[in-house]
């Protein structure tokens, strides 16, 4: 009898050793992930690096509407305005500094992977999950480190996936639709995928002798939250710009003139194939293959496996049919207009799908099972320090500024302390190609619409605006690249031809940087004082958008800046 007490108390402090050990490991995970960001994004100093990316385009916005100016009538933008007022938070926040943004990407990001940890150990088991989650960490969120509106509205639906996995009872189901709203009020096509993909899976769900009622009132609960949240978080910017304003920009505008001819891969190697075909223009063609096959083939597995086994209740397979449908629409929706960003941003339930089909299949095969995370975990710590070490190779210098300190590379430091010497906070600038300069410098930018690109999406009436409001502000500098740099389509080569023929007029180059850029200032005397001109927009905009003339507030910088 004693001998079986010993056994039972030594099992018994080897189970609570082992449940300790995991709770420090669990720790571990929890402080490493914001750890390697910060790594990735910040000095050790706490200095923020510059990041290049399309989350500073939605930054800048935030500080257009920081001086009282309104998305789509007074400034330009085809997405959902939830990301410009996440950055409008967070300078209401902590003020206008270099290091919101990054922290912004810090915060995102680790939240993000909490989630997603959170969801794969609800399908999958502990070890699975935790490989899971550090593989999006290095290999997709790590990649870009860029805070768009597509990671928001992601983090909303895989919230609305975990709030659905226990059961789908009216009030789950309301949650799960007000999540939905939320994704909509930062991506207007992810909420509608994610809308179908969860309506169909409730479909799926139906007993066939449930009642009909039952299934439309959940039905309807999904629509109605999703409409009324976001009608709740739009409703300020439909009433202050109008909802055909709303409208034009967010469904008629990107389906008509966003055709993103310059970053789908397929269609660069079609108009270079099989003429001057290099490797650096294949390896984009093969990533975005994998990206964009992972999402059938991670169906399949489940299809073939875990969806037909019998042994599995309705209730086990409806995580499995969540990700599978929201994973497949996701990625059906920017699949014919990649970007790399959207492609791994909703490449995330595809890779969670993809490892759950890995961990099923190898059930039966522990050792293999072991060598296979060995292996992922082995890719994932290597790539992860090459990739802090890298970035923190690139940005070794280090340039105080009007709005605060940022690392950068030594020639890009160069080009920021040259501009710095030749402006002060508040005055009007014009960076034609990019928005890098206006939040590190404090400048102000004039134009409606701040990124002028070499394609359609660039419409005439834009650059009549860009070319009137440098008229009308005289505005000092102004920031170009080669056309040559910003062309990928030879069919759209020559659209900002009439603003660089205006520029060269008007302009003298005083300065060219190593990274491409040009700083031009302004002629004495060669623009004559005008009327201040309106936001253009395009003829098929609405009328109250074209008739607008809402005059400019000045900005409202930081004391710290005012300060300096």
């Amino acid at each position: 009898m004693l001998t079986t007490i010993s056994a039972n108390s030594g099992r018994g402090l080897s189970h609570l050793g082992a449940s300790r050990a995991r709770r420090w490991l669990d720790a571990l995970l929890l402080f490493a992930i914001p750890g390697y960001l910060f790594l990735n994004l910040f000095t050790l100093r706490g200095v923020p690096h510059l990041i290049v990316s399309d989350d500073g385009l939605f930054a800048h916005d935030a500080l257009r509407m920081r001086e009282g100016l309104l998305i789509y009538r007074d400034f330009f933008q085809f997405n959902a305005p939830g990301i410009d007022y996440i950055y409008v938070l967070a300078f209401y926040l902590f003020g206008v500094h270099t290091w919101v943004p990054t922290l912004v990407i810090l915060l995102l990001g680790t939240s993000l992977s909490y989630v997603c940890l959170h969801l794969c150990r609800r399908i999958m088991s502990r070890r699975w999950a935790d490989l899971t989650t550090v593989l999006f960490v290095v290999f997709i969120y790590g990649r870009s480190l860029d805070a768009t509106h597509h990671w928001f509205s992601l983090m909303a639906i895989l919230v609305a996936i975990v709030i659905l996995i226990p059961d789908r009872s009216l009030s789950r189901i309301a949650i799960g639709g007000a999540l939905i709203g939320i994704a909509a009020f930062f991506t207007q096509a992810a909420g509608a995928a994610a809308w179908l993909a969860f309506a169909l899976s409730l479909f799926y769900e139906r007993a066939p002798l449930s009642p009909q009622r039952a299934m439309l009132r959940k039905q309807a609960s999904l629509l109605l939250s999703a409409l009324l949240m976001w009608s709740l978080l739009s409703a300020s910017t439909l009433m202050r710009v109008g909802w055909r304003t709303v409208w034009y920009f967010q469904v008629v505008f990107p389906r008509r003139y966003e055709l993103r001819v310059d970053t789908n891969p397929l269609v660069t190697l079609v108009r270079v194939f099989p003429h001057r075909l290099t490797l650096s223009q294949f390896e984009p063609v093969i990533l975005y293959v994998i990206l964009v096959s992972m999402t059938p083939i991670a169906v399949c597995f489940l299809l073939t496996s875990r969806l037909q086994n019998k042994m599995y209740p309705g209730d086990k397979r409806m995580p499995a049919v969540l990700l599978a449908s929201t994973g497949l629409l996701l990625m059906a929706e920017v699949v014919s207009r990649p970007t790399w960003i959207r492609l791994y941003a909703d490449f995330l339930p595809s890779l969670i799908l993809l490892l759950a089909a890995l961990e099923y299949l190898l059930r039966s095969r522990p050792r293999l099972s072991r060598f296979v995370i060995a292996t992922l975990w082995s890719a994932a710590v290597v790539s992860g320090i090459r990739k802090i070490i890298f970035n923190r190779s690139t940005h070794a210098s280090i340039a105080s500024l009007p709005t605060g300190q940022i690392a950068l590379s030594p020639q890009e430091a160069d080009e920021f302390r040259a501009i710095a010497q030749r402006t002060h906070p508040g005055d009007l600038f014009f960076q034609a190609v990019s928005v890098s300069l206006y939040l590190p410098l404090g400048l102000r930018s004039p134009v409606y619409m701040d990124y002028l690109r070499q394609s359609s999406l660039t419409r005439p009436e834009f650059l009549v605006n860009a070319i009137q409001a440098l008229q009308a502000n005289r505005v000092r500098y102004v920031v170009l690249r080669p056309p040559a740099d910003i062309t990928w389509d030879p069919a759209q080569s020559h659209v900002l031809d009439p603003f660089y023929t205006w520029i060269e007029t008007h302009y003298t180059r005083v300065r060219c940087f190593p990274d491409g850029e040009q700083l031009w200032e302004l002629r004495p005397r060669s623009i004559p004082l005008e009327a201040r001109p309106t936001a253009a927009a395009p003829p098929d905009a609405p009328e109250s958008l074209r008739q607008s003339t809402t005059p400019r507030p000045q900005l409202l910088v930081d004391k710290t800046v005012r300060a300096k």
